[in-house]
């Protein structure tokens, strides 16, 4: 994996609380670029924010070692609630580009 960037997030309810337990949360960067951390995982039974219950990390890095071309980027938060609702927030993006060795 080449350079790239690293990414903390939070998830909370309206309140600022912990989702509750069930709750899935998934994270995708698409095509090339591969994602590693905090990025597909359901929430356990949590009372208070912080690191592991509302703060989460991930890194993406590019992948595609064929071209040094550079293209679009969008990364994709999706959570489910365990009764099924779905939110997505997909407002992070950007150019990658590899670095010149």
């Amino acid at each position: 994996m080449s350079a790239g960037a690293s990414f903390t997030y939070t998830v909370t309810d309206i309140n600022g609380k912990p989702m509750p337990a069930g709750t899935q949360i998934n994270v995708e960067a698409g095509e090339g670029i591969e994602v590693t951390g905090a990025t597909d995982f359901t929430l356990g039974n949590r009372l208070f924010p912080g690191a592991g219950s509302t703060e989460f990390n991930f890194s993406i890095g590019d992948t595609d070692e064929n071209t040094n071309d550079a293209a679009d980027l969008t990364i994709k938060i999706t959570l489910t609630s365990p009764s099924g609702e779905e939110t997505v927030f997909d407002q992070i993006s950007g150019t990658r580009r590899k670095t010149a060795n």
